[in-house]
């Protein structure tokens, strides 16, 4: 009976860790819908700065990113110039939504192997480049 649980058990876990492992060859997909205020090129750099930054986070694992339209980012340039610091006035604002799995483990305050929705408000000056103004739970 205990070599029987055993077993299971073990066939158990090697079943999880290779689900795990094949999750994480599941390449993240990108959403940049259509836009008539930027261009392909605009809003892929901006996704991948969303993409790099939860790459970055460690232990996790980005599923997608995609553009919220340009209603919502033309809606959001006023709040991304009440968060911005040193006097900066932003001309361009862009949202994406992104979705990303937690550490398996979890650890500080992640929430072991969760899926997390966030949104990511990213901004720039007349001429500059994308900058990350703020990002959270969507």
């Amino acid at each position: 009976m205990k070599k029987k649980l055993l077993i299971t058990l073990g066939i158990l876990v090697a079943l999880a860790a290779a689900t795990a492992f094949t999750i994480e060859l599941i390449p993240a997909k990108f959403d940049y819908g259509t836009s008539e205020i930027y261009s392909l090129r605009e809003i892929e750099a901006a996704a991948n700065l969303v993409a790099d930054y939860v790459n970055n986070l460690e232990g996790c694992k980005l599923f997608a990113v995609r553009y919220d339209g340009d209603e919502t980012s033309r809606n959001n340039l006023d709040y991304c110039n009440s968060l911005a610091k040193d006097g900066k006035i932003y001309t361009d604002c862009i949202v994406f939504t992104s979705v990303f799995r937690s550490p398996v483990f979890g650890g500080g305050a992640w929430n072991a192997n969760s899926i997390y929705t966030w949104s990511w408000y990213l901004a720039r000056a007349e001429g500059g480049e994308w900058e990350e103004v703020t990002h959270g739970y969507a």
